[in-house]
């Protein structure tokens, strides 16, 4: 015998609109009820048809997160390493979405960027069968991903993207605002020689705007206080042999690194050279918040990323535009906040 809710809510004596109200998880459903229709529901391994439910509702309770790669197959190593600085990101929005009765589907899009071609199709691109999709940037992204995504005509927003076409919403990190308390806290310590370790860009239209951002704040404390800058650009290949020349130089008492893994490197090569962190030289960097549990951490200053606050932000608007409304305050930048080092006053060294 097939069991319908409607048979459920006869078996607990309750009407079909509890019955549905205790599927999607409401609140408003009392604990002796509930308890009730646990029981049932286990006795008659009873579970809700999901796509009658979604051909009704015209919902699918699926969000995609989608993540856009560059030659994901040619370049296993910055795979590994995107995913890993997104999976918080993931975290914190699935875990703010699941009340509302959301899941997440996590939806990888590898473009090439030789061509501009997908390397391959996602399925959602074929057919609807998500309620929205919140993008995950990493990167350069295709206009023709942005057309796509139109395209299926659903709420979006784009998170840490600084542009997008008109009527596609996006929420950013103010990396400029980001680079001067980077420099600022540097200048507060009382460092007058400081050296930026970071990217090279080379083409600003397939790099994250971190990358040049980050770098023209620091520029612009430095000039603001008189401070020269010596500048170390990385471009994948080089950022051991930068960081042995920086060690190098006897007047370096700051470093600003674009990111922690940058800290990790240059705080080994001073090591060899006798040098210790903080007091002979400063590094601040920026880091997520899984990063702060390194062993390494406390002996460098760094900028917390406001990770959570722009997931938060982010599954908030989306929710709001699931249910025509928005509130635009929502896509407002964000800046990071300084973490200063606690590291007990000795050579990292000894």
């Amino acid at each position: 015998m097939i069991v319908t809710q409607k048979m459920i809510a006869d078996m607990a004596g309750v009407s079909q609109k509890t019955v549905s109200l205790y599927f999607k998880g409401s609140p408003d459903v009392a604990r002796k009820t509930r308890d009730k229709l646990d029981n049932i529901v286990k006795e008659h391994n009873y579970f809700p048809n999901l796509a009658a439910r979604s051909m009704k509702s015209r919902s699918f309770k699926r969000i995609a997160i989608l993540i856009v790669d560059h030659g994901r197959l040619k370049r296993p190593a910055f795979q590994q390493y995107s995913s890993l600085h997104l999976l918080y990101y993931t975290q914190v929005l699935a875990g703010e979405f699941a009340p509302a009765g959301y899941s997440l589907v996590l939806e990888p899009i590898d473009v090439d960027l030789e061509t501009m071609e997908l390397c391959s199709e996602p399925n959602f691109f074929k057919t609807r069968s998500v309620d929205a999709i919140i993008g995950l940037m990493g990167g350069f992204v295709p206009p023709m991903i942005d057309e796509k995504i139109r395209s299926l005509g659903v709420p979006v927003l784009w998170i840490n993207r600084n542009s997008a076409p008109d009527g596609i919403p996006f929420l950013y990190h103010d990396e400029i605002a980001n680079g001067r308390m980077m420099a600022e806290y540097l200048v507060s310590q009382g460092r007058r020689n400081i050296v930026w370790l970071g990217h090279r860009v080379e083409n600003e239209t397939f790099c994250h705007y971190s990358m040049p951002d980050r770098l023209e704040g620091v520029r612009q404390v430095c000039r603001e206080n008189g401070i020269g800058l010596i500048e170390f650009g990385d471009d994948n290949n080089n950022i051991y042999k930068n960081a042995a020349s920086i060690s190098e130089l006897k007047d370096v008492d700051g470093i600003v690194c674009y990111s922690y893994s940058y800290s990790k490197i240059i705080a080994y090569e001073l090591m060899r050279k006798g040098r210790s962190c903080p007091e002979d030289v400063d590094i601040v960097d920026i880091v997520s918040a899984n990063e702060l549990q390194d062993s390494l951490a406390p002996f460098f200053a760094h900028l917390l990323l406001p990770e959570y606050e722009m997931a938060c932000n982010g599954s908030a608007y989306i929710l709001q535009a699931l249910s025509d409304q928005t509130d635009s305050s929502l896509l407002k930048p964000l800046t990071g906040r300084i973490v200063p080092d606690h590291s007990p006053k000795i050579s990292m060294n000894v």
